[in-house]
This record gives structure tokens, C-alpha cells and sequence, in this order.
């Protein structure tokens, strides 16, 4: 995100470039904590209708572990819902948003960074890299980050099932977990089922 006075014809003083095109799914974070609904409050981001969760559920073997949140009820919501709804949001308040572009390059001065992207260049008073754990904006700024040196493959299956449990459910298992994550409370909705298999 670049943030600040623009040299170019871009209007709006936010400025969001990202890469993938519409609502950004990927194969987690379907379950929002309590604390992210707050924050989503304070924003103004209109939230779709998701399933009330009430706490976590971890599972191995004969053994199971259940805790219930502390601040109030999380919510299940797939993850192009939040996306699509936070893009809206930011529409609303005025943010330009750069679909299918790519930064390339950038150099920083006192004043300013001047930035290359697919689709011209830019000059703002910041940028701000929220581009998750491979942050391409991190990685060539040099910012250190601890990464976990074990790679995991992460899969994802919709299901048509009535929810179970008004809990996450997290199942552990030698080399792969899984975890469902219940959208909404009506019979027959879709519940997402995640399973991350460990590569050694």
C-alpha cells in the first residue's frame, strides 16, 4: 500500500496494489476471533452473515482439549466473504484499489518513496508491505522474519453438512492436521474442512 501526495493522476491519497484479481481466498483463516470482529467494528466493515463460534476444539487420538473465548463469540466466515467485504470498506472511504498489479521496484529518499510498478510508476510518502508471510516488500527491504523450516501443503474441501459443534475443530495426527471451520447455523451449510499435510 502506498499512502501520501501523489505525483501521479491517482486521486485518492491511499492507494492498494495487489496482485490477484476479486475477493482473496486462500486455505485458512476462516474462523475470526473475537478480537478481529472488534476491530472490524471499529472500521466499519460490514460483515456478511457467518456462523457464531463460541471457542476452539483440539483433537489427538482419545484426547481432546476445548476452550471457550473469553471476549464473546468469534465468527466463521469464508475468507472471499472478509476479503470482499474489507474491499468494499476501503471503496467506501476513498482508497484506490490496483487490481492484477505488481510491484516490481522501489527506492526511498526523505521525502518520499518512488515505486515500479506493472502499471507505471508511483511516488508516495509511504509503503506499507502487507503482503503476508513471503512479503515480497519485506524481503527486499531486508527485514529479518523467523520462518519455520518444515514446509506444510495445505488443501481445502467445502462440505455440505450440517455443523456439529459451535467450535473450531482442529484434529492432529501423525504429519498432517485438519481443521473444519462452520460458516453459517442452518442445516445442510457449507462447512470448511482444511487439512495441512507436514513435508519433511
Amino acid at each position: 500500500r502506498l499512502q501520501g501526495d501523489w505525483s501521479s493522476d491517482v486521486c485518492s491519497s491511499d492507494l492498494v496494489i495487489e496482485r490477484a484479481i476479486g475477493p482473496v481466498d486462500k486455505a485458512c483463516g476462516d474462523c475470526l476471533f473475537p478480537g478481529v470482529l472488534l476491530q472490524m467494528k471499529r472500521l466499519g466493515v460490514e460483515l456478511p452473515g457467518g456462523m457464531p463460534l463460541r471457542g476452539l476444539s483440539y483433537h489427538e487420538g482419545e484426547s481432546t482439549a476445548e476452550a471457550d473465548f473469553l471476549e464473546g463469540a468469534g465468527m466463521g466466515l469464508p475468507r472471499a466473504q472478509l476479503s470482499e467485504a474489507l474491499r468494499l470498506r476501503a471503496r467506501a472511504l476513498g482508497v484506490e484499489l490496483w487490481e492484477g498489479v505488481e510491484a516490481l521496484h522501489w527506492t526511498e529518499t526523505r521525502e518520499h518513496v518512488a515505486l515500479q510498478t506493472t502499471r507505471g510508476a508511483l511516488e508516495g510518502k509511504y509503503l506499507v508491505g502487507a503482503d503476508g508471510l513471503h512479503s515480497l516488500v519485506r524481503s527486499r527491504t531486508s527485514f529479518p522474519v523467523d520462518k519455520e523450516k518444515r514446509r506444510y501443503f495445505g488443501i481445502r474441501k467445502q462440505l455440505e453438512v450440517a455443523p456439529w459443534s459451535d467450535r473450531m475443530q482442529v484434529w492432529w495426527g501423525p504429519g498432517v492436521w485438519a481443521r473444519s471451520e462452520e460458516h453459517t447455523s442452518e442445516l445442510q451449510s457449507p462447512c470448511n474442512l482444511v487439512c495441512r499435510l507436514l513435508l519433511e
